[in-house]
């Protein structure tokens, strides 16, 4: 037996505690336990400590390669749990009633909607998808996303596409679920309707407290939409509509100081509301990178600051670490179809032409190009360096669609790693984690 590569001592309050990356498990340390972790001396423990710590993943056989175990939950959520789920997001058109300055998709959007014709076609992809696996794994699960732009500017496409997706739901019977990604400055009566009968999950995003919200999430002339918002959040609560609300708290560097004042205002809204941080991308919205929150004091605020007033108002707090499962880009029933029947595999990459992985042909096929077999084929196990980093199982290799946008790859190949744990980061989160269950 040995002492598994992913422990990771860390210390709170006077305490020592042991964390494993791979199976999660938390404990505390005696001295002698830890000194034998330190010496790495697995025979100064007795044979019972040594079978409680091979149950919690501190102890593996001598001839055991973690990464392969590490790679093997990747891999079987990847090939094959995630098969089940045939998970569709719709941008039905890039345009947005709104210019918010720090937009991912940047300043310039098409005003094109996507047409009934095409509609058609991504219903009929659907339906050939759900049909064609029953002979391998059977999809047991539909989940539509509704994207953009805003989505709302597309109110007949979304209310024809939803009806029929219902439709093919019930005739294949499988489960279908709605969630729709909103500003939400567009309700009205019909869409309210449209949200009970299809029960949508709303998520809606404020940027900070009135005064600072309605110069960052601003119309096309200049005003502000925070008492517009607020109000239609109003109006979904009071139609009993309240759990399928989830709230967005974008936190950057003239917000953060805000951030109680942000949530108090929005919790009668909502019983799921978190905080975001807003990113920059490089030439989409670069110019927005001063204002972002930087690593150096990210772990000091997520983690303290922010956990703080979640805890306090009743709310859960989020974990901020644990064993990440693969990035949806390289499961294979996750993917974004645009107005102009584009597909992509992640959100960061949509409008940018290059980073495509095929597109829908009118009878429904999904034609794919060499960059969705690249895509797919992305894996953290391909670089030496994530495959003996000890941090591998909470960063994941990384967030490729940024290696994308940030490198200006053009051929879809990811020849980089991105790391986004490193150990003052983690040490933040499981000091925080510790903190909040002791106390509790």
């Amino acid at each position: 037996m040995k002492f598994s590569n992913y422990n990771h001592v860390f210390f709170y309050q006077g305490q020592t505690f042991l964390y494993n990356l791979l199976s999660t498990a938390i404990v505390q340390l005696d001295e002698k336990t830890k000194l034998a972790i330190e010496e790495n001396e697995i025979d100064a423990l007795e044979n019972l400590m040594i079978n409680e710590m091979e149950t919690l993943g501190f102890v593996v056989e001598d001839d055991l390669d973690e990464s392969l175990v590490y790679q093997y939950f990747c891999n079987n959520i990847k090939y094959a749990q995630t098969l089940q789920n045939l998970s569709i997001t719709l941008v039905p058109t890039y345009n947005c009633n709104l210019a918010c300055p720090y937009c991912i998709q940047g300043a310039k959007k098409e005003v094109f909607k996507i047409s009934r014709e095409n509609l058609d076609s991504i219903l009929k992809f659907i339906e050939n998808s759900i049909e064609n696996s029953r002979d391998t794994i059977p999809i047991r699960k539909l989940s539509i996303s509704l994207f953009g732009g805003e989505p709302l500017v597309c109110k007949p496409e979304l209310l024809y596409f939803c009806e029929n997706a219902k439709k093919i739901s019930e005739g294949k019977d499988i489960e279908i679920v709605f969630d729709m990604t909103s500003n939400l400055t567009l309700l009205d009566d019909q869409i309210i309707d449209m949200i009970k009968e299809y029960q949508i999950a709303i998520q809606v995003s404020i940027d900070g407290i009135k005064p600072q919200h309605d110069i960052r999430r601003i119309q096309k002339n200049g005003a502000g939409t925070y008492d517009t918002i607020i109000r239609n959040l109003a109006r979904l609560v009071d139609e009993g509509l309240k759990d399928l609300i989830t709230i967005r708290l974008n936190i950057d560097g003239e917000n953060i100081s805000n951030a109680e004042e942000m949530f108090l205002a929005v919790k009668p809204y909502s019983n799921d509301i978190y905080f975001g941080f807003l990113t920059s991308l490089k030439g989409v919205n670069e110019n927005y990178k001063e204002k972002c929150i930087g690593c150096d004091c990210f772990c000091e605020t997520a983690t303290g600051k922010l956990n703080d007033i979640v805890e306090k108002n009743g709310y859960v707090v989020p974990q901020s670490f644990g064993r990440k499962a693969p990035c949806a880009m390289s499961c294979q029933n996750k993917i974004f179809i645009d107005c102009n029947m584009n597909v992509y595999k992640c959100e960061l990459l949509l409008n940018h032409a290059e980073c495509k992985v095929g597109h829908i042909e009118a009878n429904g096929t999904f034609v794919k190009n060499s960059g969705y077999y690249n895509q797919m084929a992305f894996s953290p196990f391909d670089f030496e360096e994530c495959r003996k980093c000890k941090f591998l199982p909470v960063c994941g290799g990384g967030c490729p669609a940024t290696i994308y946008v940030d490198s200006n790859k053009k051929d879809g190949k990811i020849c980089e790693k991105n790391c986004s744990f490193n150990e003052e980061i983690l040490n933040s989160y499981l000091c925080d984690y510790v903190g909040r269950l002791l106390k509790n």
